[in-house]
Formats: C-alpha cells, structure tokens, sequence
C-alpha cells in the first residue's frame, strides 16, 4: 500500500489545514510537481497529500480513508495524461468526480482542449491555463488563488464550523485501525440526533508538534473519550495504552469503549486499569444509550432547523472538518440552507452545480442569487454584477441562449455604467453579448459589436495584446458570418501576422491562426493558397505535436479537404481514413472529432460514388450523434442532413423527404423560424420536394427561404445567393424557365459583385446559367457561357479537376447540338486523354467520352476511326458492364454501324445477329430493341431473321 506524503507551507497545526491531493501521469510527476506546488502553497496555506510513485495502484484504504478525505483534487493536464492509461485517469480523478470532490485541471500542453473535452475525459469541467496567451489581465496567480479560496476552507470558516458543534468527542485508537475509527465515526452520525457531534482524533498530527500537548488540548475540549477497542489495542506497547488512555483517566472525562473487534475482555481490563465494560458496535441502541447518557445538557436538536447552522455542519461534513467526509450528508444539509434563503448556501450550491457541470441546476441558484443580490445591496453592486454574469454564463452551457442574450445584454448595460466602457470586465461582458447574439443567428448585431469590441481593445490594451488579438479573429469571424470573405481575410493576415511576431510560427496560437487563414482563403475561392497553408500547417503540428496529436489530426484533417476541393478525392479518402482510424483509437470512436471525421468520410465515398457505403457510414453517425448528443443537438441535425442526402443519392428520395422534414421541424420548434440553421433546413426541404415531385411545393418553400434570408442577413451575403440560386432551380424545375434564367442571370451577377469571377460557387452559377440557356433553345447563349466557364475552370482549378471536367463535357455537348464536329472530336480527344488519367480507360465518364469521339469521327466521314473507337468502347462495356447492360447494347449498335459504313459488312452482320439474339433473350420479341435490331439485320441481310 502507498504512503501518502505531505507537503506543507509551515508543518503547524496540519490538521486545521485544507486537504489538498496531487496526482498525475508518472512521467510528468518530476516536470511539474514541484512548481505546482509552489503555487498552490503561495495562494493558499494547505496542505497538498501526494504518492511518490504515481504508478503505483491505490488500496481500497487508500481510496476510502485518503483520497476520500481530501477537500480537492490538482492534475497537470497533458497529453500523455490523457492518451495513455494510468493510475491518474482510470482511478484518481474517476473516484473524485464520482464522490463529489473538486476537481482542478491544470492545462500545461496546449493543443489538447478537445481531447480534455471528452465526456470520458474531463468533459465541460473548467481548466486553469499557468502559461497562456489568453486573458492575461487575469493573472494565472490570481486565478489560481481565487479558485483556491472558493474550494478550500478558510481559517475563520473553520472556526465558525467548528463553532457549530453541540459536543466534541476525543476518539482513541490504534493507526492500525483506522478502517474501523471512520466506522465508529459513520456509526455515531448514523443516529440523526448526533449529526452535530464532532470527533476529534489525531489522523493528522504535525512532525515536531507535541502530542501531549495536543491530546491534553483536546480532551479539555471533548465531552468524552471514546476508545476504540480490537485485539490491537492489547500489543504492548502502544501509544493508546501509555499516553491517551491515561490521560483521559485524569482528566475525568467519561469513557466510551466500543468494540469493533471482539477482544479478550480480561486482558483489556489488565492493561486498562478501571476500563468499563465495552459497548458493542453491533449494538446500536446500546452505543445511542451510552451517548445520551454522557450528553446529557447538550443541545442536540434545538438548532437542526437554523439554516447557517444547517450550512456549517453541511460545510463540516463536505469538507471533513472534525467528521468523517459525507458528502451526500454535507449536500443535504447546505440545500436545505439555501432553499431557506441562506445566501452563502446559495452560492455554495451553485459552485457545486457548476463543478459538476450541472448547468440547468446552476441556472436556477444563480437565479436565486442574483435577485437576492439585488434586493439586498443593489443592482449596480458589484456582487449583483458578478452574480448577473454567472448567470448568463450558466445560461450559455446550459444551451438556453434567449436568455443568455437577455442577461448578457443587462450585464453590459450595467457594467457599463458601474465601471465605465473601457474596464477589462466591461470588455469580457461586450465579448458575451456579441457571443450571445452569434448564438442567436443575429450575425449583423454580432459584427456591430465584435467591432466594437476591437477598437476598445485595440484603445485599452494596445493592438498587441493577446486579448486584443483574440477580439481581431472574433471581429473576423463575424465578417465571414455575414458573407464579407474579403474582409474577414484581411482581418485574419493581419492577425496571423501579429501572432507571428509575438509569439513565433511554431506557438499554439499561431497554428490556430495558420488554420484560420487557410479557412479565410478557401472562402473567398482562392483554392491552391489554402491547399499551400493547410500543407504547411499539418507539417508545423507535426513538427511541434507529433503525428498523432489530435491537433495534428485536425490539421491532417484540412489538408484532406484541401485535396477534395482541388478534385482529388482518392488522397482526400486516404488521408480522412487515416484521420477517422486515428480518431477513433486516441479519441474513441464517440468523441465529436472523431464524429466530425466520420461525416467526412460519407462525403468522401459519396464524391467517390459509393453510395451504399455512403448510406451505411450516414447511418452509423446519425445514431451515434443521437447517443452522443441527442435528437435536438446542432451536430446531429447535420449528421440527420448527411443521412437524408444519402438516401437521396442512393434513390430513395421519399425517406430523404422525411429525414428532412424531421430536421426541420426541430429546428423550427427550437431556434425558431428566421435562424440562419433554420433557413438552412427550409431549403433543404424545398430540395428535397422537388426531389419528390412536389414541384410547386418545393417552389414556395424555396421562395419563402430566399424572402427570408434578404430580410435577415441582405441581398448579397453569401447565404441569401446560395438561396438565390435555389429559387432559381426551383423556378426551373416547376417550368417557369424564363424567370429561372431571370434569376441564375441575377445571382451570376451578384457573385461577380461580391466574391469575384473565379470564385468556384460564382462559376458554379454561370454553369447553371448556361444549362437553363441550352434548355430553352439558346445554344448560342449556352456555347459562349459554357466557354467561359470552361476556360475560368482551367485557369484557376487546372483541367483535370473534377468540375473543369464536366464543363468540358458539357461544352462538347453543346458543340454536338450545333453541329461543329470539328470541335466536338478536338475537345473529345482532349477529354478522353483527361478521363483516361484521372478516372482509368473503365470508368463510365471516359468510356461515355469515347463515344463522342467515334460519333464525331463519323459524322466528319472517318469511319475507320469510328470504327476503332467504336469497337473499342464496347469491348471495354462489355468487359465492364455485361453484355445485358444497356449501355453496352448501345456500344453495340454504334459498332454495328461503324462496321457497315467502313465497308465491313460481313462483320456488321456478325455483330448484327449477336445483338438481335441478346434482345431477342433479356428483352422479349416484341420490344422495340429487338424490332430495331430484326429490321437492321433484314437490311444487311435482305431477309427477316
């Protein structure tokens, strides 16, 4: 069994001294013990309890007579802390939570929040951060002495519990029975008219203190001795026998031996002169009997319904302070005080809510508090104004974000007035209010302040400062919210610049930037520079990290959607495996990264084509999103869009329908109708109707989102566009062709105006636009806008990127229709070389392409290679699909009329009668394939077959 150490400031009087336990990753214990604590012992006088080796197990002593005692528990919180097995995480910091034991993690990496964040981690539990960047005004010391003085118990609180005692008991016993003394102890609180009786026993005596001294102290301040009686109590000699037993005999005070272990009786009477008779533990009305007796005068229930009394006993038994630790005991009691409306109660209650991560219960004392606050010393008193910001903080966790903006509106207007604009918590309560108002989808209320924001920052702390810094990106990030990509670029440069300069390239802050500006690069179209940044980010981590951090893993994560954006989706499926495969082993398969990768990974396979592995990976993370989040959550409504997209790609448009349907419904219900997510589902939905044939349906729901969103976020944010672009589809789709072509036209427009000519959504838009021109008979209007869409591709994706790709088909067609073969063999060549390289000689696209290629070279007159390339597209069909394909018996048509207008009519024949017998077998005689290929075979033959 391990022995606990101790660690103290001065070694006086340890037994008053808050407990304090330190416990980490072995490997860490010599890098960071020491100064932790140092710090601790300079913000508070406790003492801090620690095994010298970390690795080795607790006993089930250990943990119920040690670590249960203690008023906290300090981990350093790093990496190998959390991605490794060990004593720390799989028992330590478990039992602490589980027993209600505060809990402060110290963040010594950076890097590793979202793995922290993990529900089997240490999920919304709070962190202190020794070396950050981050809201510096408040020191690190000053954080760490605050939290100290929240948890532990003071000198004069201390005083006041003990104060509150009816009686106190000496309680004598061997070390070696200590098991059996918190028993004894459990046992005598176990009778509701002794809860106030405190027992006082020497677990704690300081090296160097007299323990006569201190055990004449405090059997002067008992009322009675009680001896704890087993077989160890007769070993001669000991301490009990030789210096506590006779003091308690002089000094008078009654004897109380109770036997937790049967004993020879004779023997104890030899070696404790004038013993009485032992009470037995199993007696309960026996041991009750002889307290009453000995208690007689005591009040022992007159002050059980005076709520500070409640609370101080509460506060005894949650700490440990002279009894043993209860702390469903000690909750009870300090509840029932501040349901009585004892102040400090409240508060107590609502920082344990809070350590728990009890949100909703938090809320509801923070409530309490505040308006007791308010009553009591005033709305513009400074606890009021702490109590208010609890409370909208609380309100935010809880996820109950109306009211997070109603207290977080109060709150600034008030520290406003109390401490004027530019005070560092007037700043916190602004970033609140503009987080509040982002919550709510109101993002042009968000920019007004998050500008606001930066220019009191940049005024107050200067442009340098961390917090001012963290003020630049939030200002950023309302920009990009609100569809400005430009703006927010700027912003980010010169924010990624700074972070540069102060803190270096390889600083944690800096990487977070470094991430940010690749983001801000892929917004405003400009594809190879985030490729190039999202590259150099994943070598940094990597560098600084390792491979498999889940930083790192992050980073590798945005460099597989790098590739996906540059159009090569087989590196994208390769490098989001690995970051799935990787998420799962360090994270679990649960935790929201690993989530997040599994949502990629269906779009990956979808781009792929692989629709059935597709619906089953939507499937897998809609569940888990269910279990992890439940049904209402943000993220599972995503994960319930992804599903309803894959039913969609793999045909079944009616339960896609419904899926989303159900999405949209929640997200009405909860966030209500005019949110940005909301907006989102609606189009959806419209899709989705018109993926029914529900025409007129999908056509007004999809009016009513782009009304919707004009009003909401204006005309040209990027959002209203996507909107745009979507009414103009649906106006398509239900046959009002004219104004679809209205609004494509207005939509390319807009997205020339605010996000360029090569944006790729702009240039997504002018392909639809040249699509609805070809539709309504305008193929000279649809040749040049495919042209220029085709040559933009080229230019800013390369011609080998997936779109470009299909623009040039699209372009081919376009040449076929108006009969300009010669461009359509000059671009189907092209093609053919492009599809060959990217997508191998069987793929359908490139196979789809040779065909134009023989249909060109015939229709110019060269039917020797339309032969060859007729021939070849249906050996490779046929390969490929099956001779009952239909596109193989198309193939097969076209090489019978190669055969025969190269002049090859024995081979036409052959092929003739190879397809007549085909239809003839899959077909029936009387379908018109069959009839077709019968009537082909009488020409080349001159007879009916």
């Amino acid at each position: 069994m391990p022995e606990f150490k101790l660690r103290v400031k001065n070694e006086l009087n340890i037994k008053d001294k808050p407990r304090v336990y330190f416990t980490c990753h072995p490997s860490d214990f010599a890098t960071h013990f020491d100064r932790i604590c140092s710090d601790i012992l300079a913000a508070q006088d406790c003492a801090i309890f620690y095994t010298e080796d970390m690795a080795e197990p607790l006993s089930e002593e250990n943990i119920s007579l040690d670590l249960n005692r203690m008023n906290l528990v300090v981990v350093p919180v790093t990496f190998r802390l959390l991605s490794t097995d060990n004593r720390a995480m799989t028992v330590d910091i478990p039992y602490a939570m589980e027993h209600g034991i505060p809990v402060l993690p110290l963040m010594m990496e950076s890097g590793i929040v979202e793995f922290y964040s993990r529900p089997d981690k240490f999920g919304e539990r709070q962190f202190i951060t020794p070396d950050s960047h981050e809201s510096t005004e408040i020191a690190y010391e000053k954080k760490l002495k605050d939290y100290l003085e929240s948890v532990l118990t003071s000198d004069e609180m201390t005083k006041r519990v003990r104060a509150a005692f009816d009686a106190y008991i000496f309680l004598s016993y061997r070390k070696k029975d200590r098991v059996h003394a918190n028993e004894l102890m459990k046992l005598i609180h176990g009778n509701p008219k002794y809860r106030d009786i405190a027992i006082w026993y020497d677990e704690f005596l300081s090296p160097g203190e007299s323990f006569r001294d201190n055990i004449t102290r405090a059997l002067s301040d008992s009322r009675i001795f009680a001896l704890l009686v087993t077989p160890n109590l007769l070993e001669t000699p000991n301490f009990v026998m030789v210096e506590e037993y006779p003091a308690a005999k002089e000094s008078g005070k009654p004897i109380l031996p109770v036997e937790m272990v049967e004993t020879d009786k004779v023997e104890l009477s030899q070696k404790y002169e004038a013993i009485p008779d032992a009470v037995p533990a199993e007696d309960n009305n026996a041991l009750y009997s002889s307290l009453a007796d000995m208690l007689v005068g005591i009040a022992i229930t007159e002050n059980d319904n005076d709520p500070e009394h409640n609370y101080l006993i509460g506060l005894a038994y949650l700490h440990g302070i002279d009894v043993e630790v209860d702390r469903v005991r000690g909750l009870e009691l300090i509840t029932y005080a501040a349901e009585a409306g004892f102040f400090p109660a409240m508060k107590e209650i609502a920082k344990i809510c809070v350590d728990k991560s009890d949100y909703s219960a938090a809320v509801k004392w923070f409530e309490k508090i505040y308006d007791f606050s308010g009553s009591q010393y005033g709305e513009f008193d400074q606890s009021t104004l702490l109590a208010l910001g609890n409370l909208a903080t609380a309100c935010g966790k809880a996820g109950d974000y109306k009211r997070l903006l109603d207290y977080a509106t109060e709150a600034y207007h008030l520290h406003c007035i109390i401490l004027g604009e530019e005070h560092i918590n007037s700043l916190n309560a602004l970033n609140t209010l503009a987080h509040a108002y982002g919550r709510i989808g109101n993002y042009k209320e968000q920019l007004s302040l998050n500008e606001k924001s930066y220019l009191l920052h940049c005024r107050v702390l200067g442009e340098e400062h961390p917090d001012t810094l963290n003020a630049l990106n939030s200002l950023a990030v309302s920009y990009g919210n609100m569809g400005d990509y430009k703006k927010q670029l700027e912003l980010i440069e010169k924010s990624h610049a700074r972070h540069i300069k102060i803190f270096g390239e390889e600083d944690h802050s800096t990487l977070v930037s470094l991430s940010n500006l690749a983001s801000a690069y892929s917004c405003i179209g400009d594809i190879k520079s985030e490729f190039e940044l999202n590259k150099k980010s994943y070598a940094l981590h990597r560098r600084v990290f390792g491979e498999e951090h889940p930083e790192t893993l992050t980073a590798l994560y945005n460099l597989a959607l790098s590739y996906g954006r540059i159009g090569d989706y087989k590196t994208e499926a390769e490098l989001t495996e690995r970051v799935y495969t990787l998420r799962c082993s360090i994270l679990g398969r649960e935790h929201p990264d690993t989530l997040l990768s599994l949502n990629a990974l269906t779009t990956v396979y979808s781009n792929l084509g692989d629709n059935d592995t597709t619906l089953e990976m939507a499937r897998t993370s809609y569940s888990l999103h269910c279990k992890v989040f439940g049904e209402e959550h943000p993220s599972t409504l995503i994960s319930l869009n992804n599903l309803a997209y894959a039913y969609r790609e793999s045909g079944d448009c009616i339960t896609s329908h419904s899926l989303l349907e159900r999405a949209y419904s929640i997200r009405l219900r909860v966030l209500g109708e005019e949110h940005p997510d909301t907006l989102v589902s609606l189009s959806n939905l419209a899709a989705a109707s018109l993926d029914i044939g529900k025409n007129e349906t999908g056509f007004a729901l999809s009016e009513r989102a782009h009304e919707l969103r004009c009003k909401i976020l204006g005309e040209e944010h990027h959002s209203t566009l996507s909107s745009l672009d979507n009414l103009a589809y649906a106006a398509f789709v239900s046959d009002r062709h004219e104004y679809a072509l209205k609004l494509y036209q207005r939509s390319y427009t807009l997205r020339c105006k605010v996000l360029g000519e090569g944006h790729p959504k702009t240039l997504s838009t002018l392909a639809s636009l040249a699509f609805v021109h070809r539709f309504v008979g305008d193929h000279e209007g649809a040749l040049r806008l495919y042209a220029m869409a085709y040559d933009m591709f080229c230019r800013i994706h390369g011609k080998e990127h997936p779109e470009t790709l299909i623009l040039l088909v699209d372009l081919i067609f376009e040449y076929r229709y108006g009969g300009d073969y010669e461009h359509v063999l000059e671009l189907s060549r092209e093609a053919y070389v492009l599809y060959s390289r990217t997508h191998g000689d069987e793929h359908p696209e490139t196979l789809s392409i040779l065909h134009e290629m023989a249909y060109a070279h015939g229709a110019l007159g060269d039917y020797s290679n339309a032969l060859i390339c007729g021939e070849r597209a249906y050996r490779l069909r046929l390969a490929v699909l099956g001779e009952e394909h239909p596109d193989t018996r198309l193939s097969l048509n076209n090489y019978i009329f190669y055969s025969k207008m190269a002049g090859d009519t024995e081979r036409a024949i052959t092929l003739c009668k190879t397809l007549y017998a085909l239809c003839l077998r899959t077909l029936g005689i009387d379908h018109e394939e069959t009839c077709e290929a019968a009537r082909v075979l009488e020409i080349l033959t001159g007879k009916r077959p």
